[in-house]
Order: C-alpha cells, then sequence, then structure tokens
C-alpha cells in the first residue's frame, strides 16, 4: 500500500527533465537560449526537492525490504505474492529512474535547508547523510530480485539505465544496456540477449541505451586524448554505436530498420554527430 501511495504521487508530477540527461544542445538551439521566470524556477524547485523526498522514502522502504530478507523473514514467493513484489520493485525503480541524482540544481537557501534537516555541514553540496543515489538504489533492487529468483524485465534495465545517465555514470549505463544484447557483462544482471524493444522516441529503453554507449565511447576518447593517445578505444564512439545496432538486428531482424534510426538520433543527442558523417564517408 505505501509504494503504491508514493507512486501515485510520482506519476501525477511532470515528466522528468531532459536536462537531467546531459543531451548535447546546439548553440543555435532555441532550447539552449530558454529562461524561466522566478516563479517557474521556484515552482521546479519545489517539485525538485519532493522527487528527492520521494526518492529517499522509497530507498528506505526497498532497504526495509531487503534488511527482511537477509533476516530470512522473506524467502521464495509463490507465483501471486512474486508478482506482487516484483510490481512494486518495478515502481520503485521507475521513480529512482525520474529523479536527478545532484542537488546543485536547487538554490543556496534550499540546500541549507536541507543540510540542515540531515545534520551535514554543507561542505560536500549534498543532500548529507539521507543522499540517495537513484542508480545505486536500482542496483539494490537487482540484488532483491536475484536474491529471490523473480524475473528481471526490460523495464527494469531501461529504469537503471536512466538513473546511470542521471549521474554521468556512462559505463555503468552502457554496459547494462549491452549485458541485454551480448549476456552478463555486468555482474550485475543480464538479460541474456534479449530483443530491445524498437519503438523509437527519446524515452525509449532503445534510444536511451544507445546514447549511454554512445557517450561512454566519446568519454574514454575524451580521457584518451587527454593522456596524450594512452589506452585509445580500438573504434570510434558512432562505429560502436552502429556495431551495437547492428547486433541488435541479429537477434531481431523486424527491428533494423528502427535500431539503425536510433543509432544516429543517439549520436546526435551525444554531440557525434561530426563523427557519425566521418564513419558514413
Amino acid at each position: 500500500r505505501a509504494m503504491n501511495e508514493m507512486y501515485q504521487e510520482h506519476v501525477a508530477m511532470p515528466p522528468p527533465s531532459r536536462k537531467w540527461l546531459h543531451e548535447y544542445i546546439p548553440r543555435y538551439s532555441s532550447r539552449k537560449h530558454q529562461t524561466n521566470t522566478e516563479e517557474e524556477r521556484e515552482l521546479e524547485e519545489r517539485l525538485l526537492e519532493r522527487r528527492h523526498e520521494l526518492c529517499r522514502d522509497v530507498s528506505k522502504l526497498v532497504s526495509y525490504i531487503k534488511s527482511a530478507i537477509d533476516k530470512g523473514n522473506i524467502r521464495a514467493l509463490g507465483s501471486k505474492d512474486g508478482y506482487l513484489l516484483s510490481d512494486s520493485l518495478g515502481r520503485a525503480m521507475l521513480i529512482f529512474s525520474e529523479c536527478p541524482s545532484a542537488l546543485d540544481k536547487l538554490s543556496n537557501e534550499k540546500k541549507k535547508t536541507i543540510n540542515a534537516v540531515d545534520g551535514s555541514d554543507g561542505m560536500s553540496g549534498t543532500w548529507g547523510t539521507s543522499q540517495v543515489s537513484p542508480y545505486e538504489a536500482c542496483l539494490e533492487v537487482f540484488d532483491i530480485l536475484r536474491t529471490l529468483n523473480l524475473d528481471v524485465h526490460p523495464s527494469h534495465f531501461s529504469y537503471a539505465i536512466r538513473a546511470a545517465c542521471h549521474e554521468s555514470r556512462w559505463e555503468e549505463a552502457s554496459n547494462l544496456f549491452l549485458s541485454q544484447i551480448n549476456g552478463d557483462e555486468t555482474g550485475v544482471a543480464s538479460g541474456g540477449f534479449a530483443p530491445i524493444d524498437p519503438a523509437l522516441g527519446w524515452a525509449q529503453p532503445l534510444e536511451m541505451g544507445l546514447y549511454a554507449v554512445a557517450r561512454d565511447s566519446w568519454y574514454k576518447l575524451k580521457i584518451s586524448e587527454e593522456e596524450g593517445g594512452e589506452n585509445a578505444p580500438d573504434i570510434s564512439p558512432s562505429k560502436r554505436v552502429f556495431d551495437t545496432a547492428m547486433k541488435m538486428c541479429m537477434i531481431s531482424p523486424s527491428g533494423q530498420e528502427n535500431y539503425i534510426l536510433a543509432a544516429g538520433s543517439a549520436l546526435g543527442r551525444a554531440g557525434l554527430w561530426r563523427d557519425c558523417l566521418d564513419l558514413a564517408l
């Protein structure tokens, strides 16, 4: 019941901001120069604060479930109870995935208020002792599902990937997505060569996952360049993304067109359109 109430409150909120995904925005884009009124900024801060409070409340509930499992109070569940728990944990992951990890978007006054409540000295610029990493919370849910031998659904992967992207944890997000195509490479969970839903759209698992692969490749390339070319990636970001799309085509040929389109879209959102053109030419 508690999870259902928190879920209903969450779905009543506006959709998560695209800004939290660190999407590349061209200098000439109108979105680059959008400004909000003071009233709009205050409303955004209140919503952001409530999202974090909700994320902490859900995280406490998930931790309580995990503790009950560790103590042996919850064991392998029957089909009905297992389905209900899996559904509740899926809702928890959805809430985690639509909450940004950082507080730097809040005003200094809000930070001081929250740090005072948390008992933090405010030096870290975070939520103090009650800071919740949405991605780490998703990993905790994966651990519960695995412990109870409950099914891990594609939606669970997409929620964890989005949460990792919000935290700029590109390698973790990329590995989670690729584990559904290549098998278990993460040590956390595996989708086992599962067909990826070919639905297009920025909020869909396909484009979000390929975006994570693109950002991970770009980040590793930049690190290599800063280190003088040492440990350079074997392939360019574009080639890696399109190679991933081709693997998905082999698993599910019917989605081939959308997989290729999503690869190009993901590279564009990561600001890698020049790299994409170089590969094409």
